[in-house]
Order: C-alpha cells, then structure tokens, then sequence
C-alpha cells in the first residue's frame, strides 16, 4: 500500500516585483496557511518517508515549511526541476520513479498540472486546487512504478479555508 500527499505550493507573491515567476516567494498567508496545513497532517499522523519539491522557490518553501511541522529532515529533500513546468509525462515519470521501500510522500508542485494529475490518479473531478491544499491518495500496489491512471482512491482532501 502506497500513499501520496499531492500539495499545490501556498500563496505566493503576485505583484511584479519579482521579474522572474521561478523565484516567486511566499506572501505571509502563504507561510502561515503552509505551516497549519503541515500540522494539520502531523495532527491525522502523515509521516512521510519522502519529500518531493518543484525547485521553484514557492514550493521549496512550502516544502520545508511542511517538513518542520512535519519532523521531517528537509536534508533528504528531493529538489525535482521537472515539476516546475512540467508536464503530466514528466509528473507520471517523478511518482512512478519513487523507490518501493517508500510508502509515505508528499509532492509540492504547481498549478494547474498538480490539479490534473490529481484528477488522473484518483478520477474525481476536483476543479483547480486552491493554493497549500493536499490531496491524499491511497494505491492498493507495492511499487511506486505500479501506479497508473485511475488506480488511486482518496483518502483526504484539504485547504487552508476549511480547517
């Protein structure tokens, strides 16, 4: 059994200031909304085996804002430059990709690709995830490379407006 935490990155700043969107950092709420989230999921006892982060700097943060609440050691952080821009082929690649002997990852990306593959993996229809919400999906399989479109069932899904 296999289960995935898929988390769009929190609030980030959008007003100009930064000339380049990669480096976008976090507004206050972002900060604030990543570190209830992170504890909310502490709080239900989501342990994760594995960190997975977009290396745009709103996910990292959001990453290691998670990771503290967490207890995770944001040292063994895997900083994936796919899942900035990437597309659903490169997003399958990441999950697919995860060593069997993990059970337990979050994934911090971006919209509206972390929206799609949440819909791909699970079948439900959820719209455009709000910024620092968690879709967490369950897999009935030991291999991460066993993971196929529609194979996931969820077991929660969450924001920062409805906890």
């Amino acid at each position: 059994m296999k289960k995935l935490y898929l988390v769009r990155h929190a609030e980030a700043d959008n007003s100009g200031s930064i000339p380049q969107d990669f480096y976008r950092p976090l507004t206050s709420r972002g900060l604030m909304d990543s570190a209830r989230m992170g504890k909310k999921l502490a709080e239900e006892g989501v342990k994760p085996d594995l960190i997975i982060s977009s290396t745009a700097e709103r996910a990292v943060r959001t990453a290691e804002t998670f990771a503290d609440q967490l207890n995770y050691d944001t040292e063994n952080t895997v900083f994936d430059e796919t899942l900035y821009e990437g597309r659903m082929q490169e997003y399958m690649a990441t999950v697919n990709g995860i060593l069997p002997e993990k059970n337990e990852v979050l994934i911090f990306a971006h919209n509206p690709i972390i929206s799609f593959l949440v819909e791909y993996l699970s079948q439900e229809d959820i719209g455009s995830m709000p910024p620092c919400s968690v879709f967490g999906i369950e897999f009935e399989v030991s291999n991460w490379a066993d993971i196929l479109k529609g194979s996931g069932k969820r077991i929660s899904y969450q924001s920062p407006n409805h906890i």
